[in-house]
């Protein structure tokens, strides 16, 4: 039977991270599921699924770094800023040089504003960004701060004007604008043809299970990965049932012993059943937990 917790998916191409996730729960008869981390339909690898109570965790994990892979194609531009667009131009590709390649894309790493793609899933107004486009209406979307950890260069094709790199970043950077942005420096113009995440966190491949495809039961049980472990890299906090049936209730309970800079918290019961994911406050000297959000239900 499967309990709570998360499933790493590896995404299959040409299909939504919703449509995978929807298909996935309807498959193994799971009442509640749902996902972090948007991949769009050309692209492939981790997709992290929450499963029963690892729904309530799932904006924890989404602001993690992320690593890819990604392939771009040089001399042509589309409306989308990948392949999934129609041609906008096309451009002539400079002789290019593997020093020049790599020095371009160190001017791509480290914290900067990057502005998303028409085609995303941004609100404007509350309506979706790629609807306004896909009408013609024309969308210029703010620019967002985000932060480029590193980019490998791992080759590039002269014949067919194509560069591979992996990228690792933070939440938020759309790998498809930073392909348009680095075939504007080259003078050439390019969009993305593919891209692979390998990891969102310590959340890799290694674990995953491929979806869509035969899958049993007993592999996706064993592929779960419980509440308690997924939760791993937050600071952890024992509490007792008092104190569990406390921050049930929404009260601040006291703590010791805990660093005051953490800012959330996985509060636990001593016998090991997950209770919440707190936030640390400080006030006139005192240190308590401020539950955020509930991950056990105490029976009335």
């Amino acid at each position: 039977m499967i309990m709570d917790g998360l499933i790493i998916i590896d995404k299959k191409q040409d299909v939504s991270s919703a449509f995978a996730v929807r298909r996935f729960a309807k498959e193994f008869k799971i009442k509640k599921a749902g996902h972090a981390g948007t991949l769009d339909p050309m692209a492939t690898g981790v997709l992290i699924s929450g499963v029963g109570k690892g729904t309530k965790i799932l904006r924890f994990m989404e602001s993690m770094d992320k690593v890819y892979v990604a392939e771009i194609q040089l001399g042509i531009t589309t409306d989308t800023d990948d392949a999934e667009g129609s041609i906008l131009e096309e451009l002539p590709v400079p002789d290019l040089t593997v020093q020049i390649i790599q020095s371009t894309l160190e001017r791509f790493v480290g914290s900067q504003k990057q502005r998303p793609p028409a085609f995303s899933a941004i609100k404007i107004n509350g309506k979706r960004s790629y609807a306004m486009a896909r009408k013609g209406e024309a969308v210029e979307l703010s620019l967002r701060d985000i932060t480029v950890y590193g980019i490998d260069f791992l080759g590039y094709d002269p014949t067919a004007k194509k560069i591979s790199i992996r990228v690792k970043c933070s939440k938020g950077t759309y790998i498809r604008s930073l392909a348009k942005d680095i075939g504007a420096v080259l003078t050439c113009g390019a969009h993305l043809t593919g891209l692979r995440r390998e990891s969102i966190g310590r959340f890799d491949l290694s674990r995953s299970l491929t979806y869509p495809s035969e899958l049993t039961i007993e592999m996706v049980e064993k592929a779960l990965i419980p509440i308690s472990e997924a939760l791993a890299f937050l600071p952890t906090y024992e509490v007792d049932e008092a104190d569990a049936v406390a921050l049930y209730g929404g009260k601040q309970v006291p703590l010791k012993n805990i660093s005051e800079s953490a800012e959330d918290v996985f509060v636990k019961m001593v016998n090991g059943n997950a209770v919440c994911i707190a936030s640390v406050e400080n006030e006139n000297g005192f240190s308590y937990l401020l539950p955020k959000r509930m991950l056990y239900e105490f029976k009335k």
